[in-house]
């Protein structure tokens, strides 16, 4: 990261720290808590990556991934049983068993995931 790509409150605290203003312990733990709520969101923010076929089973109905070759599949179930998963590519009139994915996938879509 590039000090021009840092937050508004690292640049300030670079600045304090430098001309060794606000250094309390109040204002360091407020620099802290802030570090760590953009911590904690930006590892959210990033994508899931499956590297196991058991994770892949484990994904709800309707998650989407990408494969490794690239390929972007739905997963699906056989008239609403969860017994008969399988994943559908758009486009190709084929069903195709977990284990059939490249791995890793990147999951670019879980329907039970918090928005």
């Amino acid at each position: 990261m590039s000090v021009r790509d840092e937050p508004a409150y690292m640049l300030a605290a670079r600045s304090a720290i430098a001309h060794r203003e606000n250094s309390s312990p109040t204002v360091v733990r407020e620099l802290v808590a802030r570090i760590d709520r953009d911590a904690s969101a930006l590892k959210a923010a990033q994508p899931r990556t499956i590297t196991t076929a058991e994770e892949l089973d484990a994904l709800p109905v309707e998650s989407v991934v990408r494969s490794a070759r690239g390929t972007i599949f739905e997963k699906a179930n056989f008239h609403g049983d969860p017994e008969f998963p399988f994943w559908l590519t758009p486009g190709v009139n084929h069903e195709y068993a977990g284990i059939a994915l490249a791995l890793p996938a990147t999951v670019l879509h879980d329907p039970e995931a918090q928005a």
